[in-house]
C-alpha cells in the first residue's frame, strides 16, 4: 500500500494530496478483492413500500455495490487517468424514493426493474481561489481570474435506476433486461387500476448479487438459504438456480452441494439431468452413480444433490421403483393379484403393471389369492412368463395335506427356478403340520398332575417312597425318569424305548422315587419294597431316579 513522502522546507503539490487520496482508494480496493472477490455485489439497498401509508412509489435504503472499475476513467487532476481496474465500492449514502406508474390499459400489467451500477461523479462544484502571482494578497476568483467553478470532490457512487417494461395483458407480462453494465436487484409488478405497492408486490432477483454482513452469516447457515435453489425445469431435465451470495458461480467444482423442491417427477429409463445456474448440463444420478428408476423422484420432493466431478448424485434418492415414499421412510409394494386359474393346481397370475422377464429374478417377492384348492403339485405363471414350481420353504411339493385352499393369499419368493411359499396369510397349511411333533408331549403331561392325586390307601409303593429298582435286563445308560405300566412292560424308557420285564433279580443301579401311581379299579400293586415292581395289571407308576 503506497504512501506520500512530503520533505520539511519542500514546497507543497497538488499531487502530494491527490496522490494520498489515491493511495488510500487503491488500498481499500485490494482488501474489497481480497475479501469479497473479483464478482459485483451489493449489500443493503433493501426495498420497501412508503410507510406509514402505502403508495405508488418505492424506496431504496442506504447500500454500496462492489464492482471491478477502472482506477480513474478521467483525469485525476495532476495525475491524469489510470485504466488499471480495482474492487472500487460504490456507496447510496440517502435513501432513494423510487414512482411507479400502472399500466393505462384494463386487464394489463406491467413489470419494472430496479437496477444498480457503480459510477465515478465529480461533485463539489466551487469557484475556488487561484493563486495571483503578481499579487499574491489577492488570488484570482476561479482559474485565471475567469470566475468559473471546479468540482472538489470525485464520489464513486451506487446510482439506483427504475426501468419500466412493456404493459402486456395479465400474465403475459414481461420483465425488461437490465440496461448494460447495470446490476438487476428488484421486479416490481403493478396492474391496471393499482394504487399503492405493498411489500408482497416487490420481488428480489434470484440472481441479484446481494452479500450477507457478518452478524448474518449464522442466520444464512441455519437457514441453509445459500445452497437452496428453486426447479423451473421439466421431468427429466431439472433446472435450478441458487442465489450467487458472495460471487457468481463460474464452473461445477466436486462436493459441491445443492437443495432444491422438484417440480415434477422423473419417468421412463433415458436417465434425468440438472442444470444448475446456468453452468451446463451433467447426469442426476443414485448415490453411487447408477441411473435413476422412474419415480425415484416425486413432484413437491425435496432433493440434496452433491457433485462428484462428472454428475450430480442424490443423497436421498427413494430407490424402490415399486413403491412410494415418505420422507425417508421407504413402502415396499408387493405385486399382488388373484388367480384366474380355472384348473387347479395351475396358478395363473396376470399382474398390472405386468412382470417383465427382466424383473422375474431371484429374490422377487409376489402374492396371489388362490382361486381353487391345492390338492397336489402345483405351477404358477407370471404374465405368460412360463410355468414355474410352487415349493414349501423346504423345497417340498405342495400335497392336499397342506391345506391350502381357495380365497387364501400365499406370499411367495422367487429364487430363480422356482416360487417358493414363506407365508400364508388365510393360514392354511402350516398349522396342521406343527402339531404332529406335539403329541408325544401331551402323553407325558397327562400322568404328571393326575398321579399325585391318586386313590388313598394304596397297598404300597405310594408317591414317595424310595427304593432300588431290579429289572430282568440291566440297559448300559438307564434314563431318569421310568414309567411303568400294567402287565410288566416298559410303556416309556428313553432313547431305546425298549419294552423290558419288571421281574427278576438284577438291580438298576441308583436310587429311585415313585413320583406317582394309578390303580386300576379293582387292582393291586404287586412289589416288595422295590426288591421286584411289577405295578400288575391296569397298574400305571412313574418313577424318577434321583441319585
Amino acid at each position: 500500500m503506497d504512501r506520500v513522502i512530503v520533505y520539511p522546507g519542500a514546497l507543497p503539490q497538488d499531487t502530494d494530496v491527490l496522490s494520498t487520496n489515491k493511495f488510500n482508494m487503491v488500498g481499500e480496493a485490494y482488501h474489497n478483492l481480497a475479501v469479497l472477490g473479483s464478482g459485483t455485489l451489493v449489500a443493503g439497498l433493501g426495498c420497501i413500500p412508503t410507510s406509514p401509508t402505502a403508495s405508488l412509489q418505492v424506496i431504496v435504503n442506504v447500500g454500496s455495490i462492489f464492482e471491478m472499475d477502472p482506477t480513474d476513467q478521467v483525469a485525476y487532476g495532476d495525475l491524469g487517468t489510470d485504466a488499471n481496474n480495482i474492487m472500487k465500492q460504490g456507496l447510496l449514502q440517502s435513501p432513494v424514493s423510487l414512482t411507479i406508474t400502472p399500466p393505462t390499459t384494463s386487464g394489463f400489467s406491467q413489470v419494472y426493474l430496479v437496477e444498480a451500477i457503480l459510477d465515478d461523479i465529480d461533485t463539489g462544484s466551487l469557484v475556488l481561489s487561484y493563486y495571483n502571482s503578481a499579487n499574491p494578497s489577492a488570488p484570482f476568483s476561479g482559474p485565471a481570474n475567469a470566475g468559473t467553478s471546479n468540482f472538489t470532490v470525485r464520489s464513486c457512487q451506487c446510482v439506483i435506476a427504475l426501468k419500466a417494461g412493456t404493459p402486456a395483458s395479465s400474465g403475459t407480462q414481461i420483465t425488461p433486461s437490465a440496461d448494460p453494465g447495470f446490476t438487476p436487484l428488484y421486479t416490481i409488478t403493478v396492474v391496471n387500476g393499482q394504487t399503492q405497492i405493498t411489500s408482497g408486490g416487490i420481488v428480489q432477483v434470484s440472481t441479484a448479487p446481494f452479500f450477507p454482513t457478518l452478524p448474518s452469516v449464522p442466520s444464512h447457515v441455519q437457514k441453509g438459504d445459500w445452497v437452496w435453489g428453486t426447479d423451473t425445469g421439466a421431468a427429466n431435465a431439472y433446472v435450478v438456480t441458487v442465489p450467487p451470495f458472495i460471487q457468481p458461480l463460474v464452473a461445477y467444482q466436486a462436493g459441491m452441494a445443492v437443495k432444491f423442491k422438484a417440480v415434477n417427477a422423473n419417468s421412463g429409463s433415458s436417465g434425468s439431468t440438472i442444470n444448475v445456474n446456468g453452468l451446463g448440463t451433467v447426469g442426476l444420478k443414485r448415490a453411487g452413480g447408477a441411473a435413476l428408476n422412474s419415480g425415484d423422484i416425486v413432484s413437491g420432493q425435496v432433493l440434496e444433490v452433491v457433485y462428484d466431478g462428472a454428475n450430480f448424485q442424490m443423497v436421498n434418492y427413494v430407490g424402490i421403483s415399486a413403491g412410494s415414499t415418505t420422507n425417508n421412510f421407504s413402502t415396499l409394494s408387493i405385486p399382488y393379484i388373484a388367480d384366474t386359474s380355472g384348473v387347479a393346481n395351475a396358478i395363473t397370475a396376470v399382474y398390472s403393471p405386468a412382470i417383465t422377464s427382466g424383473q422375474q429374478v431371484a429374490g422377487l417377492f409376489i402374492s396371489v389369492k388362490l382361486a381353487n384348492n391345492i390338492s397336489a403339485a402345483t405351477t404358477i405363471n407370471v404374465n405368460g412368463l412360463g410355468a414355474k414350481n410352487v415349493t414349501l420353504g423346504n423345497l417340498s411339493a405342495l400335497s392336499s395335506t397342506n391345506g391350502f385352499v381357495a380365497g387364501e393369499i400365499l406370499l411367495l419368493v422367487y429364487d430363480g427356478t422356482e416360487y417358493q411359499i414363506i407365508a400364508s396369510l388365510g393360514g392354511g397349511g402350516g398349522g396342521g403340520g406343527a402339531t404332529g411333533p406335539q403329541g408325544p408331549q401331551g402323553v407325558q403331561g397327562v400322568p404328571g398332575p393326575q398321579g399325585i392325586q391318586g386313590p388313598a390307601g394304596s397297598p404300597s409303593n405310594t408317591p414317595g417312597a424310595i427304593g432300588s429298582y431290579a429289572i430282568a435286563v440291566a440297559d448300559s445308560f438307564p434314563p431318569s425318569i421310568f414309567l411303568v405300566t400294567g402287565g410288566g412292560t416298559s410303556g416309556y424308557h428313553g432313547p431305546a424305548s425298549n419294552a423290558l420285564s419288571i421281574s427278576g433279580a438284577n438291580v438298576w443301579p441308583g436310587t429311585w422315587q415313585i413320583m406317582s401311581n394309578v390303580v386300576a379299579s379293582g387292582a393291586a400293586i404287586n412289589s416288595t419294597a422295590f426288591a421286584a415292581v411289577n405295578p400288575g395289571a391296569g397298574n400305571v407308576l412313574l418313577m424318577q431316579r434321583i441319585a
